[in-house]
């Protein structure tokens, strides 16, 4: 009983930080399911935008969302619709 309380607690919260703005970096872990250790990684990089006050790192969601769909694998039926228009114009 305490565990699924403690559970729906955590989504609440994950949902909470989906309207917010800016996010910190426990918020953005929450949110992407990347670890800290990895989103540091990203921002040690210069991969990911963020801003820095004083020690505490923030990220704009915006930010977040572009970084996070920039990296898209096109699907097959993209694959050949991609090569079938390449084709046509030679």
């Amino acid at each position: 009983m305490l565990k699924d309380v403690i559970t729906l607690l955590s989504e609440i919260k994950c949902l909470l930080s989906l309207s917010k703005e800016v996010l910190t970096i426990d918020e953005f872990a929450s949110y992407s399911s990347l670890s800290k250790q990895t989103i540091y990684k990203y921002t040690a990089d210069q991969k990911l935008p963020f801003y820095r006050v004083g020690k505490s790192i923030f990220f704009k969601r915006e930010d977040i969302i572009d970084f996070l769909t920039s990296n898209g694998i096109a699907s097959s039926t993209e694959l050949k619709r991609k090569a079938l228009r390449h084709s046509q114009r030679f």
